[in-house]
This record gives structure tokens, C-alpha cells and sequence, in this order.
């Protein structure tokens, strides 16, 4: 969302600095906007513009840019760069979310959950965007790739993490990889059965997480992931709810 807000603001940049129609209300407007948010340092879209150029380019001096309120040149190629920074900025938060000690678990599980095989990461839209099927099932998927999912690592900051054990099944601390690979929940035990084209080899979230960026799979993706979120649903009244043993 910020990337898309930098690129529009970009081409809104330039077009009030060009000034087509020769308006000086426009050109006075636009110079006290620049005025509070680069002078004055107050919040406006002017400030959030410097901001967001000076985090894709910190060696050019955008302050006197703005202030000359001179034309920001190649926009998509600026907002392509602030793409790959952001994408970057993620690739130092790659340690196991899994582990008790992670520093930054936050944003470890999203670097996880966003992860594309061919290295491109989040240059890359996922396939389910664009695909035909149901919004609830789109947001199936969002809600556990966006580390949304009701389960007890996303919802009970306040405990340690060794401590969010899962209230489905009763084993285990209840993030992704549980959520996904190891609950004895019936519903979610049948939901991998179900779909077992999404599970075969597969041993972990970054490699599962694979599937949201291959359209042949993104009907097979929704389907699986709205059974879960059902099943979340079904399982979170606190009592153990397993398969029985065969």
C-alpha cells in the first residue's frame, strides 16, 4: 500500500508542478504545502513524499528537490527501486519465527509466509490475487500469509511464546507450521487429506507458501485455506478436538 500511495503520489507530484493550467492559486497552494512539510515539519503528503524518496534514494538530496519543486523524473522507475528496497529490507529478518529466542519474530513469520522460490519475494504479486474464485476464500489465504490467522502465536502477544500452546488439539505451540502440518483438529486434518497436491514434499511454510504464487494452484490454495479458517472457527472453544485413532 505504501508503494502504490508513492506512486501515485509521484505522478501527482508532477503534475502540480507543471502546472498546465498556468494556475497561480495552484502554484501557491503547492508551495505552502512544501513550505509546512519540509520547513515546518508538519504531518502532510509533502513530508510523507520526502520521507519515502529519501528511504528509495538516501544519496540524493530530494529536500532541495522538493523545495525548487523541480519534477521527480522516471516515477515508475523510482517506485520499481523503492519496490526492490523494500523487498531487501526484509532479508535481514530471516531468522526461524519458530524459535523461542527469535529477535524480531514479527517480521521473521512475515518474511516466511511471503516467500517465492525464484528469490524474487515480494517483487512478485501472488497468483491468487488475479485468480477466478470466491473473495472469502482470497481472504483465507491473505489472513494467513498476512500472519492474521486466529491462532494463538497472532493473538496472544502478551504470553511467551512457548506459553501459546494450541487450544485445538492441546499439543504444541499454535502458529503456521502447527496450523498447517501438525494439528489433530478434524477439520484440519481433513482439509490436508482433501488436498493433498499442496502437501506432498512439502515439509515447511516457506516451501508451502510456494503454492499462493502458481495459478494452477490457486483454486486447490483457497479451497484449503477457507476449510481451515472454518476450522479455526469450529476448534476455538477451548476443548481438544482430535482426530480418533485408528
Amino acid at each position: 500500500m505504501q508503494i502504490q500511495w508513492l506512486q501515485r503520489t509521484l505522478s501527482y507530484w508532477n503534475k502540480l508542478v507543471a502546472n498546465k493550467a498556468n494556475s497561480e492559486l495552484l502554484d501557491f497552494v503547492l508551495a505552502a504545502e512544501v513550505w509546512q512539510g519540509l520547513h515546518k515539519d508538519h504531518d502532510c503528503w509533502a513530508k510523507e513524499l520526502l520521507e519515502g524518496l529519501r528511504f528509495v534514494d538516501p544519496s540524493k538530496d530530494w529536500l532541495t528537490h522538493m523545495q525548487q519543486l523541480m519534477p521527480i523524473e522516471n516515477p515508475k522507475g523510482v517506485a520499481g527501486l523503492a519496490k526492490q528496497k523494500f523487498a531487501d529490507s526484509y532479508r535481514e529478518f530471516d531468522s526461524d519465527p519458530t524459535d523461542p529466542e527469535c529477535p524480531h519474530r514479527q517480521r521473521s513469520t512475515y518474511c516466511h509466509l511471503m516467500h517465492h522460490a525464484d528469490g524474487s519475494g515480494l517483487l512478485v504479486p501472488p497468483a491468487y490475487i488475479s485468480a477466478d474464485m470466491p473473495l472469502a476464500q482470497k481472504k483465507a489465504i491473505a489472513a494467513v500469509r498476512l500472519a492474521a490467522a486466529p491462532i494463538e502465536c497472532n493473538t496472544k502477544h502478551g504470553v511467551t511464546y512457548t506459553n501459546r500452546k494450541c487450544q485445538r488439539c492441546g499439543t504444541g505451540v499454535d502458529n503456521e507450521h502447527h496450523l498447517l502440518f501438525e494439528c489433530s483438529h478434524v477439520a484440519l486434518v481433513a482439509s490436508r487429506s482433501k488436498h493433498m497436491t499442496l502437501f506432498d514434499g512439502v515439509s515447511g511454510v516457506r516451501e508451502w507458501m510456494v503454492a499462493a504464487y502458481k495459478p494452477e494452484l490457486a483454486a486447490t490454495l483457497g479451497s484449503c485455506m477457507q476449510d481451515m479458517m472454518h476450522g479455526l472457527k469450529t476448534g476455538l472453544d477451548g476443548q481438544p478436538n482430535v482426530t480418533p485413532a485408528s
